[in-house]
Parts: structure tokens; sequence; C-alpha cells
């Protein structure tokens, strides 16, 4: 029978590194260890993705042509986080059973007198900011669009090219963006493709 968490108790994220490119075998291999333990409910291991839309070239010589690729991948690459809702012995049990799985390690210090592990925990305002990317994220997928209002981009194409904008408007139909860049010292909107541009960095 699968425990649930008691309101009362507060959810705290761990933060476990694991190897670059391995978060989402790491990630499934959290879920396969909750549903063995019956922790369904009190522990949530997430690795936020981000969809990020690239303009690539492909070919060469006369069959060189630029097309956009969409891949999805960590925002913090090397990192899974994980939420648990229960006292520090449900904490060490969480963390033995990720560590066995050699994939992943809580990011630890020693204390100085006891020798006991010092767990680090995000706080709240980074677990915030963690799930408002998550959102915004979310909100791109469910709205097929690579880019949101407010998002920086780089030009990758055109006069413009390698110029920092950001993003004003998203015409989703028309695959368009009103991007507001800096010339000349002043604020100039530009109607630029989706292919324009790029995520900036």
């Amino acid at each position: 029978m699968t425990e649930k968490p008691v309101e009362s108790v507060e959810r705290k994220w761990l933060i476990f590194q694991t190897y670059s490119g391995k978060e989402k075998k790491a990630l499934s291999a959290a879920h396969k260890i909750i549903k063995e333990h019956n922790l369904e409910g009190l522990v949530e291991p997430i690795v936020p993705m981000e969809f990020v839309s690239k303009v690539v070239t492909r070919g060469k010589g006369e069959h060189r042509e630029r097309v956009r690729i969409n891949i999805e991948k960590p925002i913090y690459r090397g990192y899974v986080f994980v939420g648990v809702s229960g006292d520090r012995g449900l904490i060490d049990k969480v963390v033995n059973l990720f560590t066995e799985t050699r994939l992943m390690r809580a990011l630890t210090k020693r204390d100085e007198k006891t020798g006991e592990p010092i767990y680090a925990f995000l706080r709240e305002e980074e677990v915030n900011d963690l799930k408002q990317k998550i959102q915004v994220e979310q909100q791109k997928k469910e709205q097929k669009v690579p880019y949101l209002e407010g998002e920086r981009v780089k030009i990758v194409m055109g006069n413009l090219e390698g110029v920092i904008g950001t993003v004003q408007e998203v015409y989703p139909q028309k695959r368009k963006l009103k991007v507001v860049v800096n010339l000349m010292n002043r604020s100039t909107p530009v109607i630029l493709d989706f292919d324009g541009v790029e995520k900036a960095d």
C-alpha cells in the first residue's frame, strides 16, 4: 500500500548530480525505485527540460541548406532534483537508494563535529524559479511555438545576423515574430521568421 504524504510536512528539494547526457536515464531509474519501494506521493524526481529550436546547415555545395531542428535538452545539464515529503529518515533512505544506482550522487558536505552528511537543498526562490521555467517550456509545447514573449533570441539570417533581441509578439499561424533589437542606441522592432532566429545563450 502506497504511503501518503502528511500535509503538514514541507516538501524539500534535494540536488543530485548525474553524468551529463544521462539525465533521462537517471530519472527513469529514480521512478523505478519509487515504484518498487512504494514511495509514490512522497518522492518526486524531476529533470526540467527545455525545447530549443536551432538553425543548422545540412548538405554540401549546391545542396547545402539551412534547416530548423527542434531538440529537447535539460535546462540544468548533469542535475536531477528530487522533492521529498518526509523526515530525515526518509531523506536518508532516498539518498541511499538513488546513490546505489551509480547514476546519481546527492550534493552533500560533512558536519565537522559529527561527520554526518549535510544535504544541499534548493532554496524556496530556486524552487519557484524552477517551477516557472517548467511552466514556460510546457506552454511552448502546448502552443507549438519555439518562442514566447519576453525571450531573448539571436538573429541567424540576413543583415542583422548575430544581433540579439527580445521577442515582443509571436504570430504562430504566420510562423513569425516581432523582435525588438537595439540599433544605434534605439529600440527597433523587426519582423522575422521563426527560421531566422534561435534562442540566445
